[in-house]
């Protein structure tokens, strides 16, 4: 995932299930083995999302992370 729309929401999901925790971006850096900086550039969607970090980044807060297709309302047309 990189830094375009969705990983910006994305990483604002990341953000809002830290703040959840109660834990900082320092101790969730220390927990993951990653400087403050980069959990401030993971949180911002300004850093590419690999799925090994954001595990990491999951499990360092108690959780789990999942990859899931949802269906969207309306599906557009490739065009040709």
């Amino acid at each position: 995932m990189t830094s375009d729309e969705d990983g910006i929401g994305f990483a604002s999901e990341l953000r809002a299930a830290r703040t959840r925790s109660g834990l900082s971006q320092r101790a969730v850096a220390r927990k993951i083995g990653c400087s403050p900086s980069s959990v401030v550039r993971l949180e911002a969607g300004k850093h590419r999302l690999l799925e090994s970090t954001i595990r990491r980044y999951a499990a360092a807060l108690g959780l789990r992370a999942e990859l899931r297709l949802v269906q969207v309302e309306e599906v557009p047309c490739p065009t040709t």
